[in-house]
C-alpha cells in the first residue's frame, strides 16, 4: 500500500460516522464506492475537514435510537459483522 493510498484511507475513516449514522449497512459487493483521490498535501487535508465536520455534525444530531439501531458490514448479503451504530462509530 503506497503512503497515499495510506492517507487517503485515514482521511476517509473521518467520515464513516456520517456515513454509519445514514446507513444500516455496507456490501462490499454492491456497492459504488470508489476510494477518493487525493494526491496532495492540501487535498488530503481538506477533504479530512469536511469528512471530520461531517461526522461531528451527525453526531451531535444523532438522537439516542440512532446511536442503538445496528450498523453491519456484509459481502454480497451475507452478513460478515454487526454493531450497534455506537459500537461501529
Amino acid at each position: 500500500m503506497s503512503m497515499t493510498h495510506l492517507a487517503t484511507h485515514i482521511v476517509e475513516v473521518f467520515g464513516w460516522a456520517d456515513t454509519m449514522l445514514k446507513t444500516s449497512d455496507l456490501d462490499f459487493a454492491n456497492t459504488d464506492y470508489r476510494p477518493t483521490k487525493l494526491s496532495t498535501k492540501e487535498d488530503l487535508l481538506q477533504k479530512l475537514d469536511e469528512n471530520y465536520k461531517s461526522s461531528i455534525a451527525a453526531i451531535n444530531n444523532a438522537k439516542e435510537d440512532d446511536l442503538t439501531s445496528t450498523w453491519a458490514l456484509k459481502n454480497n448479503g451475507e452478513e460478515l459483522a454487526k454493531w450497534t451504530k455506537y459500537g461501529s462509530i
